[in-house]
């Protein structure tokens, strides 16, 4: 990612942390860009372990979730997040890292991924 499209998802989304995260699907953790709603990760198209690419390159990740404001704003959201993460028992408790954990979609290069392209 070139530095005016970080400048513009952090000004619409709020920059929260670089994290490498284990994504199911690939054979190794991926670095990802955390924003309040949105990740964005970059990784060798070799990482992903039904490549069916011919050659190299690198392959864009995507996750979307919800806001934390209308986690915490939704009982039903915020019960859920509680109870998927599990080692937290309050709605003051719960950040954009724990929405990620409970509610992501995940793209490759622009194609969502779900469980049954894993």
């Amino acid at each position: 990612m070139n530095e005016k499209e970080s400048k513009a998802l952090d000004k619409m989304f709020g920059k929260i942390t670089s994290e490498t995260l284990n994504v199911e699907g690939f054979k190794e953790p991926v670095p990802f860009d955390i924003y309040d709603g949105y990740a964005v990760g970059y990784t060798s198209r070799k990482n992903y372990i039904k490549n069916t690419d011919k050659e190299d390159g690198e392959s864009v990740l995507d996750m979307e979730y919800p806001i934390l404001k209308c986690v915490k704003d939704n009982k039903e959201f915020s019960d859920a997040v509680i109870d998927y993460v599990g080692t937290i028992s309050s709605v003051e408790e719960i950040t954009p890292i724990h929405v990620l954990l409970t509610f992501n979609r995940l793209f490759r290069d622009g194609v969502e991924i779900t469980p049954d392209k894993l």
